[in-house]
């Protein structure tokens, strides 16, 4: 596992460093405006999907159980995304583990290889 500051982070070829404009403002890198484009893309369709399954399980009583625990298990699922989503957006270091074996790396948003550690 390798981990670097996210200031230090290259995502693609952009460098992830934060940098001023002319007037001062500091400028989000590529990589961390790709972060809160996800969160925002992904976040608003799950609170939809969210609130419809609970509004199936706690509104329709008579619904069988076999429906109920896949409801539940709809809203577990939603939770989990939306986890991943913050942690992506909380991220202060990158540490990354193989995909693949001997292929693409991937971001360890549960810091995985931090655990037993």
């Amino acid at each position: 596992m390798r981990q670097i500051p996210v200031e230090e982070a290259q995502f693609g070829d952009v460098v992830a460093k934060p940098v001023q404009d002319q007037n001062g403002r500091t400028l989000l890198p590529a990589g961390a405006k790709m972060v809160v484009t996800i969160n925002h893309e992904i976040n608003n369709p799950l609170s939809i999907i969210s609130t419809n399954a609970q509004t199936l399980r706690l509104l329709n009583k008579d619904i069988d159980e076999k429906a109920q625990a896949k409801l539940v298990r709809i809203e577990d699922q939603v939770k989990r995304i939306a986890e991943v989503t913050e942690r992506l957006r909380k991220l202060d270091e990158i540490a990354t583990d193989e995909y693949i074996r001997g292929g693409e790396q991937m971001i360890d948003v549960w810091n995985e290889g931090q655990k037993g550690g």
